[in-house]
């Protein structure tokens, strides 16, 4: 049986659910109640949103949860979709 591929945007939804776990860890929030009351969402719109893996969330919202919830450089390219390039000084 052929392994199945994940699409782009299966990747993106995998990358996001992944940060949010992360964040739920680091942050002490144990249900997806505490995330919403921390992003200042109503609870059922953040339900709704995560049943549809995010899709129909706004930009606004996105760089919310990001900076709130502390997504690093590294999480917010891969959710995105473009690659991620560490910026070095010398």
């Amino acid at each position: 049986m052929p392994k199945l591929r994940m699409t782009d945007q299966q990747r993106r939804e995998k990358a996001l659910m992944r940060a949010l776990e992360k964040a739920k860890f680091e942050n002490d929030l144990k249900y997806d109640i505490d995330v919403a009351n921390r992003l200042g969402i109503v609870p059922v719109t953040y339900l709704r949103r995560k049943k549809k893996s995010f899709q129909t969330t706004p930009l606004q919202d996105f760089a919310l949860m990001a900076r709130v919830l502390h997504f690093t450089g590294r999480e917010v390219c891969e959710i995105v979709g473009v690659p991620y390039k560490e910026v070095t000084t010398e």
